[in-house]
């Protein structure tokens, strides 16, 4: 949802955005310069900290931040983009590059490669003739090896990389002017004609020395009056999936995933590719393949996951209801990739942003057929059930969309209207602030000072006889007898549990060895239980007490059982929250045999008779519990299945570590268990997850998430 359109330019690539160094190379999608700039104030960055962009694409957040004096880190899955990324850098001018370059053409006329000769890249023939190619592969081993002698003067790898990819950056826009293709309706298609049929040569060498000067004077311009020391980005080939940094060091990411409209971004580099040795049968397919938002299956074995939440569990539920032919068998399998890399890159940008970090996602909406797909939405839905503060910050509507190439697509839905958004995400400074700490559980609990002075002066007048003073009062339990203290305990019940507790005896201990029930926090107690309680307890008080560690001990037991007390509450939290959502309100706890064992489910549909629903409600508070719980849940879960074998089980876990919870999703896949739902502490995150549960079972008393718009 739109909460708070901040003033900042627009995302949309104008003029400048479309020529210098951003006409080097074909690249659909991006964003521009202002609005980086915009979004780096917004967020307050400066020289003291890292910004991150994990879909770098055509590197404007950090060609961007280069200019601003900001470090920044770019992520890329496209080698190509990688290699035109790193020659946009201004170090780059600190050097007389039309000198390396007349010595790049210099060493071509001392190659030897025969026009059969290939450096592993003949599948570029699709594009080039023979001679083209040859003269390009010239080129590229005079830029290696002019790198390999640079790398011997200058002691910065990184530098040298920047100069290696600006030359290779040159080689390919060469390859562009040269090949004989041209682009399809979609501008990450293309189509190739004959090779053999160019118009004119063209001499490559001359070519290849006018791009190096005309993109001279690009970088020239776009770094003009940059007075501050600009710092190199660093720039590497990876997958946003998962990144190789550390927890919690970046303070901001500014990037734009890709939209929801099956895009080939791979497919617009492909020459490229090919011309780097990437084979079309198989490293390019692992490329295009591994690339997010591809339109390519790669994947049939994904399901909706409910936890990316109401929109995208809505949005692929009618995708696989639709009509259309080819929605169930095509459509669905690409969502469902799209929705699982989109979930597990927002789990790995809440892993690695700083405490309070921030990152600003640009996405568009879309439409499969009729069906609107809210991503900026969606992305929000998403990014809130893994523990990141979401909202869209800035809607603008777009009037020159992708999904205009196909002209038949109006038959829907006429006049669509499509979105772009600038999603801005929050890693709180307590990552857990949705999920209580122990600290925070016993901040919540009132009473505790209350009942310590009640306590202290029970005991001041319980034991007044046998108090001496070391600096704080003692109790003398050495010379006291049975009866003098069953007499206190009964006079004064109020200290009975911190007394107990001063041994280490619980309430379950006195009904064992005693036989007998005592409520140890109640304010009533008989002669005859005090009694009782004074002589099994006597032997083991030790001779004396100090009055402020018995008080200190019951405070402590009370936070305790309070915060147990909170527990208890959020598992009935959950059973409200089913009741409250369902069609019918017969969901209880209910217990079932199994095996001559009892077995309970904290909430059952129906309490009767065959149970058709049953729901297991657990609370894991640490990450070493995980396997011991899982098992809990499978344990139960098949046991279920054993004794109701048309029921669903499914379970509801509270969990406060949402990065972990795919993890523990894939410990719980069992063939037992029809769904698992992680809940927060509030009760808004309990019903979200009751909901989807009911959903599944056709119980949802309002059907919002099967009819929504």
């Amino acid at each position: 949802m739109l909460e708070n359109d901040i003033d900042v330019r627009t995302a949309k690539r104008g003029k400048n955005e479309r020529q210098g160094v951003h006409n080097w190379h074909p690249y659909y999608a991006g964003y521009s310069e202002n609005f980086v700039e915009d979004i780096l104030d917004f967020m307050g960055a400066d020289g003291d900290t890292i910004v991150l962009d994990p879909w770098m694409g055509s590197g404007t957040t950090a060609l961007v931040c280069q200019k601003r004096g900001i470090k920044s880190i770019g992520i890329e899955i496209n080698p190509v983009m990688v290699i035109f990324s790193k020659a946009k850098s201004v170090r780059i001018l600190d050097f007389d590059i039309n000198e390396i370059c007349i010595s790049i053409l210099d060493y071509t006329s001392d190659v030897s490669l025969s026009e059969d000769e290939y450096l592993n890249n003949e599948d570029t023939l699709q594009y080039l003739n023979k001679k083209s190619l040859n003269s390009l592969n010239k080129l590229q081993l005079a830029i290696d090896e002019i790198s390999k002698r640079l790398s011997g003067i200058l002691s910065d790898p990184v530098l040298i990389d920047s100069i290696k990819s600006f030359f290779y950056s040159v080689l390919f826009r060469c390859l562009r002017t040269v090949g004989n293709f041209k682009k399809g309706r979609n501008p990450t298609w293309l189509v190739n004609e004959v090779p053999e049929l160019l118009s004119e040569e063209v001499d490559i060498n001359q070519l290849f020395h006018q791009f190096v000067e005309s993109m001279i004077n690009d970088l020239q311009k776009s770094f003009d009056n940059i007075s501050e020391e600009c710092p190199l980005p660093t720039i590497y080939e990876g997958n946003c999936k998962r990144m190789d940094l550390n927890d919690g060091s970046v303070n901001y990411i500014i990037t734009s995933p890709p939209y929801l409209t099956r895009i080939d971004y791979a497919v617009s580099t492909k020459p490229e590719l090919l011309f780097l040795g990437y084979k079309s049968d198989f490293e390019f397919d692992t490329i295009r393949r591994a690339t997010m938002g591809a339109p390519v299956i790669s994947d049939k074995n994904i399901e909706i996951n409910e936890t990316w939440g109401n929109l995208v569990f809505s949005f692929l539920n009618k995708v696989k209801n639709h009509e259309t032919k080819a929605a169930k068998s095509y459509y669905l399998p690409i969502y469902l990739q799209y929705f699982r890399d989109a979930y597990e890159a927002l789990a790995e940008i809440y892993r690695v942003l700083k405490p309070n970090g921030q990152a600003c996602l640009v996405v568009q909406s879309s439409y499969f057929k009729e069906v609107e797909a809210k991503l900026g939405d969606m992305y929000v839905e998403m990014a809130s059930s893994l523990g990141l503060e979401a909202q869209i910050i800035k809607r603008e509507e777009i009037k020159q969309h992708i999904a205009h190439v196909n002209t038949k697509s109006s038959k829907y839905v006429k006049n669509k209207i499509y979105y772009e958004d600038a999603v801005l995400l929050r890693k709180r400074v307590n990552e857990m602030s949705d999920y209580s700490s122990h600290r925070d559980q016993v901040l919540r609990v009132e009473g505790a000072d209350t009942r310590a002075v009640g306590v202290e002066q029970a005991l001041m007048k319980a034991f007044e006889r046998f108090l001496f003073t070391k600096e704080v009062p003692f109790i003398s339990f050495g010379i006291m007898t049975a009866e003098e203290l069953a007499k206190a305990f009964y006079e004064f019940p109020i200290i009975v549990k911190s007394i107990l507790a001063s041994v280490n005896v619980a309430a379950r201990a006195i009904k064992r060895d005693l036989d007998i029930s005592v409520d140890t926090y109640g304010l009533k107690l008989t002669k005859e239980k005090a009694a009782l309680l004074a002589g099994y307890i006597k032997p083991m008080l030790p001779n004396e007490l100090a009055i402020p560690a018995i008080c200190e001990l019951d405070r402590w037991f009370y936070v305790d059982k309070e915060i147990r007390k909170f527990k208890g509450s959020w598992e009935k939290a959950v059973l409200k929250a089913l009741i409250d959502n369902a069609t019918t309100n017969d969901f209880k706890k209910v217990k079932f045999k199994c095996d001559e064992q009892d077995y309970e489910l904290d909430a059952a549909h129906p309490s009767k008779g065959s149970i058709k629903i049953g729901i297991d409600v657990k609370r894991i508070e640490a990450r070493q519990d995980i396997h011991k719980r899982a098992d809990e849940i499978i344990n139960k879960a098949r046991k279920f299945k054993k004794t109701f074998p048309e029921g669903s089980f499914y379970a509801i876990v509270y969990y406060p570590f949402a990065t972990d919870h795919l993890s523990l999703q894939t410990r719980l896949e069992d063939s037992h268990i029809d769904g698992i739902f992680f809940a927060a502490e509030v009760y808004s995150s309990i019903e979200q997850q009751a909901k989807f549960l009911l959903s599944k079972e056709n119980l949802l008393q309002d059907e919002i998430l099967k009819d929504e718009d």
